[in-house]
């Protein structure tokens, strides 16, 4: 007889403490191990854009589930870019997303020093892997996520639950 260990994880949870946790590295280190603090600012901003992204996939799915399995398929098959999503998702909840915002421009910063790390389409990348971006990327994270509860009003009943209040810093700081 043999057994198998579950590991059941909360992805977009997960992505955002992780985000957290690499942040305090950097902050705790500083510039004086500067290839730490950078590996940690990375880190951060990444994961950051991760939870991001993640969530706007579960929303999307969560929507496109509920109105039309072959469009919940075509969208699983697809490969949409953020902006794409986005405006799907602002379709799909019929909300007004106010592109000039505050927020939606650091959500949007946040996807491009991702994007900008990721697939390294610039040499000067390495100006943007600062505390602070990683810290304004989980703030947009955070803000992301409160805009589309606060939107949905109390219909929405998410099949994960976001942070483990025991875990890094409470959501609603």
């Amino acid at each position: 007889m043999s057994s198998v260990d579950i590991l059941i994880v909360d992805w977009i949870g997960q992505c955002y403490n992780d985000a957290l946790h690499y942040s305090e590295l950097a902050k705790k280190i500083g510039t004086k191990k500067p290839f730490e603090y950078w590996r940690n600012c990375t880190a951060s901003i990444i994961m950051a854009a991760l939870c991001i992204e993640a969530f706007l996939n579960e929303m999307i799915k969560w929507k496109l589930s509920e109105m039309d399995d072959e469009l919940l398929s075509q969208f699983l098959s697809s490969r949409m870019g953020f902006d794409n999503k986005l405006e799907l998702i602002d379709s799909l909840l019929g909300l007004t997303l106010d592109k000039s915002d505050k927020a939606w421009v650091q959500i949007r910063d946040t996807i491009k020093i991702r994007n900008d790390i990721i697939h390294f389409t610039r040499n000067t990348i390495f100006n943007d892997i600062q505390l602070e971006n990683a810290e304004t990327a989980i703030q947009a994270a955070r803000d992301l996520i409160k805009k589309f509860f606060s939107a949905m009003g109390q219909d929405y009943q998410p099949r994960w639950k976001f942070i483990d209040e025991n875990q890094s810093k409470s959501f609603d700081e």
